[in-house]
């Protein structure tokens, strides 16, 4: 249970920082030489992660798994693709090699139950993947990615506290350093829907959905679906109804696009204005 993020102990919504928590407190483990069921012993009843065990050659990495471990998901990257980018801006040459960081292990493989051994390959294989999607993609130049993700984490707090004109303002620079990237559109566009502005929060959908644009592992039917609902607003019910089938071709077991498109195929007309 120490490897769950506190969000999930406490049976609250899961987000894509989510997983970098579990994926910090493996790290930790690898780099402290802590078992797997001694895990609890890194961590306070706050959820905090206790880095005293974090050997000298590692304090490097301390403040990048500060934050992937962060007990609020809001304080955590907003997902692998900041994290890895955070990560590779580490400078790692005062570790020396690579395998100086990691200390020795009094555990034995063969002890260890091949689960746990899965377990931890997968979740490297995941983020590797993620990295991998990175570095195939063309990206915003060197001196934009830092004030682009410190925009977007900026303004992913702002909508956590309800300050949308403030995160409108933040998604809206954002959008300018990169406009390639559909999170940041879809993002902007939710935030406009939250202001009741549907036809500017339609445009951010659509412009999402233009060929070109680079969607990393952000799921293409949260932008259909939420296409669909803004056109229900405006009562263009039988667009929304096409976007609402697209979502679903995409994922079947999407329940609110499948309620939704169900209300809505009846005649039926419950949104909010």
């Amino acid at each position: 249970m120490g490897f769950m993020p506190p969000e999930q102990l406490l049976n609250r919504e899961l987000t894509q920082a989510s997983d970098l928590y579990s994926l910090g407190v493996t790290l930790l483990c690898l780099l402290t030489g802590t078992r797997s069921r001694d895990v609890g012993q890194l961590i306070n009843e706050n959820y905090g992660i206790n880095f005293k065990k974090l050997p000298q050659q590692g304090r490097v990495l301390e403040r990048w798994l500060m934050e992937m471990t962060a007990p609020q998901g809001v304080d955590r990257y907003l997902d692998a693709r900041s994290a890895l980018y955070a990560l590779r801006q580490v400078d790692l040459s005062a570790t020396g090699r690579l395998w100086q960081i990691i200390p020795a292990f009094s555990i034995h493989l063969p002890k260890v139950r091949s689960v746990l051994v899965v377990a931890v390959l997968a979740t490297i294989i995941n983020f590797s993947l993620a990295a991998w999607n990175l570095l195939k993609q063309p990206q915003a130049t060197s001196s934009q990615q830092p004030a682009y993700y410190e925009l977007l984490n900026q303004a992913n707090l702002l909508v956590d506290r309800q300050q949308y004109e403030a995160a409108f303002a933040s998604y809206e620079k954002a959008t300018q350093l990169n406009p390639k990237q559909v999170e940041v559109w879809y993002r902007k566009g939710l935030v406009l829907t939250y202001l009741r502005r549907h036809q500017e929060a339609l445009d951010c959908f659509e412009a999402a959905l233009q060929p070109g644009m680079e969607w990393g592992t952000f799921p293409a039917e949260q932008v259909w679906w939420k296409k669909g609902l803004t056109l229900a607003r405006l009562h263009r019910n039988a667009e929304a109804i096409l976007d609402y089938d697209r979502a679903l071709q995409i994922n079947p077991n999407l329940p609110e696009a499948q309620v939704e498109r169900q209300v809505l195929g009846q005649g039926n007309v419950w949104f909010n204005p």
